[in-house]
């Protein structure tokens, strides 16, 4: 499904380019390539240690790299304030998304993306010693609403659904089935200190509604972000706490899993055109966050930071 997802993509962005190239008020096209380092110790992480040494102890950590493709397609139609885009970057790390952002006189927006993960996987069976990968689906949309003048606020729904392939721990322990969905909401207050420098402190509300009732969950955040743009740098930071609250004892470990998460990202692109490379920019990033549980299984950390250039057609 993956590989028919990539071709379709593409051949959606061969018809797309010269028909907007024609058609369009104005069409943008960006492209280049990154790469990710982290470092990560999470038990659920398929990407992470395949032999654990029991499911009584913290994870063991990995450091794994990966290169990724940039690029950025946005048809603009100026009279309707419209644009149309297919871009790998959204919030969506690692995903494909196709959306449709407008804008009302410059005093509200509206966002709308589909988005679909090219690197989802899952452990068939993650509480054994020994362990293998599977497939996984994992798709949604969102749909973010910003009013800049009226009420500087920033409201927003997302909806994630995953689809397991081989999910074995799930047919033991039917509350463990982990095929379902994910719905957040979330609200920000948007406090503009000058036309570049800004804060946005907020909050949002998490339900997570899957086949295994030991793995629904309630979580609550609240989170503050900062950014600041101008036509050389734009820089967001964001820093978390979020809580969540499972729905059933955990059939494994005779307890109501309950979680703490904190978290810090910051990333920064930077235009390269004063230096004479009028077209090109690169993006940097960092991010960490840590989890703790009353079950230790599900203690994890992560740390890690990217690197990406672009060059904009």
């Amino acid at each position: 499904m993956l590989n028919n997802l990539v071709c379709f993509s593409l051949m959606l962005l061969l018809v797309f380019v010269p028909y907007t190239l024609v058609h369009a008020d104005e069409f943008v096209f960006k492209a280049g390539a990154g790469i990710q380092a982290i470092n990560k110790a999470d038990s659920l992480w398929a990407y992470g240690k395949k032999n654990i040494e029991g499911i009584y102890k913290k994870p063991q950590s990995k450091t794994m790299l990966f290169p990724f493709p940039l690029f950025d397609a946005r048809y603009i139609n100026k009279r309707l304030n419209t644009e149309y885009y297919i871009s790998t970057l959204t919030e969506e790390p690692g995903s494909l998304s196709l959306g449709i952002e407008k804008d009302f006189d410059d005093i509200s927006s509206i966002d709308i993306y589909g988005f679909y993960s090219l690197m989802s996987k899952e452990w068939k069976n993650p509480y054994l010693l020994q362990r293998e990968s599977t497939n996984a689906n994992e798709y949604g949309a969102k749909i973010t609403y910003e009013n800049i003048l009226r009420t500087p606020i920033i409201l927003s729904y997302r909806v994630a659904f995953t689809d397991i392939s081989k999910d074995e721990i799930g047919d033991i322990y039917s509350d463990l089935k982990r095929n379902g969905s994910s719905h957040t909401v979330s609200l920000g207050y948007q406090q503009m200190f000058s036309k570049e420098f800004g804060i946005t402190p907020g909050l949002s509300y998490e339900k997570g509604l899957f086949k295994g009732k030991s793995n629904g969950y309630d979580s609550y955040e609240l989170f503050l972000g900062c950014n600041y743009k101008d036509e050389v740098l734009d820089l967001n930071a964001r820093l978390s706490a979020k809580t969540e609250q499972f729905d059933k004892v955990h059939p494994i470990f005779q307890k109501t899993r309950n979680e703490k998460t904190y978290e810090f990202s910051t990333t920064a692109t930077i235009s390269l055109k004063p230096i004479g490379f009028k077209n090109y920019s690169i993006t940097a990033g960092v991010a960490a966050n840590r989890t703790t549980a009353n079950i230790i299984f599900f203690d994890k950390y992560s740390i890690g930071g990217y690197l990406g250039a672009m060059y904009q057609f």
